[in-house]
């Protein structure tokens, strides 16, 4: 029983940490990135977006103070728009909030992407300082064909059939 409770245990936080793991850091895209008054961190996941999966993006603001200190940016307009290459009726805006318990100058957005392929990816900010923007390109990879948790579960059942039946006791046969 021991076995299979942790059996269970795994398969449940195998299918939250996909979950969890969608929000807040990622893959560097930007990094210390001018824009305009500001300075733009930039972080992509899960890695690689897939065509019909989810795509996050997590965005840093800072600006540089009179003392020539580092400061987050708050209170500041995001905008992320993604763009798939040669299709621009097709683009996607997102207006990025700020991330809860991230402090500050940390905002997020997430969308579905419809295609494989090249995407241009451009961060607007705005601000009372100022406004500015950066960008890159990201390639979409093709949906995966494979529903990895389903395999997972099925391993997982298997495993647990096996566990129960080879922690049985067999009984000697009376002579």
């Amino acid at each position: 029983r021991a076995m299979l409770a942790s059996l269970l245990v795994l398969a449940l936080l195998a299918t939250m940490s996909g979950a969890s793991a969608a929000h807040g850091g990622g893959t560097p895209q930007l990094s210390d990135v001018p824009a305009g008054p500001f300075r733009l961190f930039v972080w992509t996941s899960p890695e690689p977006w897939r065509a019909g999966g989810e795509a996050h993006v997590t965005v840093a603001v800072t600006s540089i103070d009179a003392a020539g200190q580092t400061i987050p940016v708050e209170g500041a307009t995001i905008s992320i728009e993604l763009m798939p290459a040669g299709a621009p009726e097709r683009a996607i805006v997102l207006a990025a909030t700020p991330v809860a318990g991230a402090g500050a100058g940390f905002y997020e957005g997430d969308t579905s992407l419809s295609q494989a392929g090249e995407w241009d990816v451009s961060v607007k900010v705005s601000a009372a300082a100022g406004a500015g923007d950066a960008g890159f390109v990201y390639q979409v990879m093709p949906g995966s064909q494979i529903n990895w948790l389903l395999w997972l579960g099925g391993a997982l059942a298997v495993l647990a059939v096996v566990g129960y039946f080879g922690t049985r006791r067999i009984k000697p046969s009376p002579a």
